[in-house]
């Protein structure tokens, strides 16, 4: 519960009830706690947001955790528009706000694959309703069985 705050966007709409009203997101909660009055960053548009009202399974809460799937009402501070907030965005602290990024470094491991991978093989990265289309820039290492071989042309059929 310490953690900071951080949750991943999966849906965006206009929402008009009595208990909560305005630019809701759909949220998974991953790590720390998100209260109604916080002030978060909306990432990757670095725009500063209030939450304005919170619902867990359609009941008005104060609070939400780490491991919920929540309803978020937001007020950005910024006129941003709420058709640009989109599933895989980010609503993080403040104080530890994420960067985006354009490469990382990744483990893959691999069940059964039809043709060889090298470097320049288009892939797809998945994280929760974010579907990205990406491509691999270098093989730093390849284990088979208990035969690891450092930069390797590709990584073989197994």
């Amino acid at each position: 519960m310490n953690k900071p705050a951080r949750a991943c966007i999966s849906d965006c709409y206009v929402l008009s009830l009595d208990q909560i009203k305005g630019t809701c997101v759909s949220v998974k909660v991953e790590g720390g706690v998100i209260a109604t009055g916080d002030k978060l960053a909306l990432m990757p548009l670095n725009a500063v947001c209030v939450v304005k009202g919170i619902m867990l399974h359609e009941q008005k809460v104060e609070y939400t955790k780490a491991g919920d799937n929540a309803e978020i009402a937001i007020q950005t501070e910024e006129d941003v528009d709420s058709t640009i907030i989109k599933g895989g965005m980010v609503l993080a602290s403040l104080e530890h706000c994420i960067r985006p990024v354009k490469s990382f470094r990744a483990q893959i491991v691999t069940l059964e694959i039809e043709t060889p991978i090298t470097p320049g093989y288009q892939v797809f990265v998945h994280c929760y309703s974010l579907k990205v289309p990406a491509k691999i820039a270098r093989l730093e290492k390849t284990i088979v069985g208990a035969t690891e071989k450092k930069r390797p042309k590709y990584c073989p059929r197994v």
